[in-house]
């Protein structure tokens, strides 16, 4: 970060992106997450419950539930996402052995970037497998006809969404978590 100061504008600009993410990031863990968490785990139930049912019920569930874990780990890390939100943010080493740890000699702004990338990866990652596993679940097991001709319609339409949620989060967005920090040190 530089010294110098930043023009009214840019500052104004830094404060918007600063806040619009920290509504995304609101949005994302305390609502879009948990719920879409709930679904995969419900899903996952079913699947396990209904095996028979299904073409690839052990692909589904490995994704339903790593989607689970990973939407529940967006969720955790949201709550320290939010510039401010934790009073944990500036806490300084102490004589803890943990404390030790590289996280602890960040900045309060590098802490707070580092979580806004973990919720954003882990946010992705989620849907990502919420969409392959769904994919598997979808696909009809064995047959014909116009049942199992929609069932695969339905199956490729979620693997390309998948494809498509995928190809997003490693090809776009990748400063999004930064914004606010990089508004207010370009020189």
């Amino acid at each position: 970060m530089t010294d110098e100061p930043v023009p009214a504008d840019d500052a104004e600009a830094s404060r918007a992106a600063e806040e619009g993410l920290d509504d995304w990031i609101r949005s994302v863990g305390e609502t879009a997450a948990p719920v879409l968490a709930g679904f995969s785990v419900t899903v996952v139930i079913v699947v396990s419950d209904d095996a028979d049912h299904f073409r690839w019920p052990g692909l589904a569930s490995l994704l339903l539930t790593v989607a689970a874990i990973a939407l529940i780990a967006a969720v955790q890390c949201a709550k320290y996402a939010r510039v401010m939100r934790w009073s944990g943010a500036n806490r300084t080493t102490s004589s803890s052995w943990w404390t030790q740890a590289r996280y602890f000699s960040l900045s309060q702004q590098q802490r707070t970037t580092f979580w806004r990338q973990m919720t954003r990866g882990f946010y992705h990652l989620g849907l990502s497998a919420l969409l392959a596993g769904l994919a598997f679940a979808l696909a009809p097991q064995h047959g014909g006809g116009t049942q199992q001709v929609l069932r695969w319609v339905a199956s490729g339409l979620a693997f390309a969404a998948c494809a498509i949620e995928t190809t997003v989060f490693l090809t776009a967005g990748r400063n999004v978590a930064t914004a606010g920090h990089a508004a207010q040190t370009k020189p």
